[in-house]
């Protein structure tokens, strides 16, 4: 553990949770950044998110943009209300099922979807520049590993239901 001490060198070093500091620090950092991108917009992260999905995947059902987005389908469904609301997407018919919608963007959607990405690009720049390439990579591997072992940890088993 870290001694409190600052002349004295760590005895027994606590990675994992330097690690956890550190990760949530610079996702604070992040996320605030990206808030404030986002100012100006009127739009929240997590309606920037879901109008850039929608527009990359186009026409989606409800549910399929709750499991891209990692939410429950109800969340996703206030989500596109205030998509909708904002003139960025359109609710249509699924044609394969009458039952079911599909949200899609209209046109105002697909450019304010092209802005956020632009800002998105920027504010990422702006972090990950400061490394060089060379770690850039090394990062984004050592990332993509975490994020796929975590992903097959919270992954619900069999017969469980995702929170809503």
């Amino acid at each position: 553990m870290p001694t409190t001490d600052a002349t004295q060198p760590h005895v027994e070093e606590d990675v994992i949770g330097d690690l956890t500091h550190l990760f949530f620090r610079l996702g604070r950092r992040v996320r605030h950044r990206a808030n404030k991108q986002l100012a100006p917009t009127g739009m929240t992260a997590s309606q920037a998110r879901a109008l850039r999905i929608i527009d990359f995947h186009g026409p989606l059902r409800i549910v399929d943009l709750a499991r891209k987005l990692d939410i429950g389908a109800r969340s996703a469904g206030d989500i596109v209300d205030m998509l909708v609301d904002g003139g960025y997407v359109e609710r249509n018919p699924d044609p394969d099922d009458r039952r079911s919608i599909r949200v899609s963007v209209n046109p105002e959607g697909a450019r304010r979807a092209d802005e956020l990405r632009q800002l998105r690009r920027e504010g990422a720049e702006e972090i990950f520049t400061t490394l060089p390439d060379g770690k850039q990579r090394d990062l984004l591997a050592l990332l993509t590993e975490l994020e796929a072992a975590s992903r097959q940890e919270c992954a619900p088993q069999q017969g469980e239901q995702k929170p809503g």
